[in-house]
């Protein structure tokens, strides 16, 4: 008979075993903390697709939001009423338990649901086709004026290994502006590990609410297991860049 968790000896543990005690153990503390979340009223929220731990959701089913969708045609906040349902969690449920809620919106593939006292459905101007992974060294300008430029800067390390930070940034050519800081370390054969394996991916970058200004929605994830979408909303400021952390989801992986 195996024997409980809390009497196996973690060296004893292989790789793959650890990573698993790691994600159970992280879940069940989130769940553990995580208030009952009501509907969001005002403001700005966001909530991803797919499916979720039980906690996890912000929204409720039958609620009105905008879906941002990414396809062929370019982008679009399309008005959608979400769908979020119990289902199986096969993380943390029994047979026949359902802890868990898959979110979505009939007929619609959307990157993410959004809500927000200037956002309103119609076309948005897209400023990357796809998503992508931010790596040092990186530059990735943002606007068809080519005015910002995003990127991922890491401090010097001290030594191989060695620990520091990594700062995702939106510059121009009057400031920088530091958008989230990531832990990193520096492995004895020169790998870059952003957190424990996480990674910074830039979602979406476009105008959502007919500004001007590039908006940004960026997975900051410290944890190969934890998904972290940030949203950002960038004012015009004069001359200035102006990016506003306005809301963030945050869920483990099944």
């Amino acid at each position: 008979m195996p024997l409980p968790v809390a009497m196996m000896d973690p060296l004893s543990l292989e790789p793959a075993a650890m990573r698993i005690l790691t994600t159970l153990a992280l879940a069940m503390f989130l769940l553990a903390m995580a208030p009952a979340h009501a509907a969001p009223d005002g403001g700005y929220a966001l909530q991803m697709p797919g499916a979720f731990h039980g906690g996890e959701p912000v929204a409720l089913h039958g609620e009105a939001w905008l879906a941002l969708v990414v396809d062929g045609q370019g982008a679009r906040l399309e008005e959608v009423v979400l769908s979020v349902l119990p289902v199986h969690d096969p993380l943390v449920d029994a047979v026949g338990e359902q802890s868990g809620f898959e979110v979505g919106a009939d007929g619609v593939e959307a990157l993410a649901f959004l809500r927000g006292p200037d956002l309103v459905a119609g076309p948005v101007r897209l400023d990357l086709p796809e998503p992508v992974g931010m790596v040092p060294g990186l530059k990735l300008w943002l606007d068809p004026q080519h005015t910002a430029i995003l990127g991922l800067e890491c401090s010097v390390f001290d030594g191989v290994p060695g620990s520091g930070s990594c700062f995702v940034g939106m510059s121009d050519d009057m400031q920088s502006i530091t958008l989230a800081e990531v832990p990193a370390t520096v492995t004895s054969g020169g790998t870059l590990l952003l957190g424990d394996d996480g990674r910074v991916e830039v979602l979406f970058a476009g105008d959502l609410n007919g500004d001007g200004a590039t908006d940004l929605l960026i997975d900051v994830s410290m944890h190969y297991n934890l998904v972290r979408p940030v949203l950002f909303l960038t004012q015009p400021d004069g001359n200035h860049i102006s990016p506003v952390q306005v809301a963030e989801y945050e869920s483990v992986g099944c």
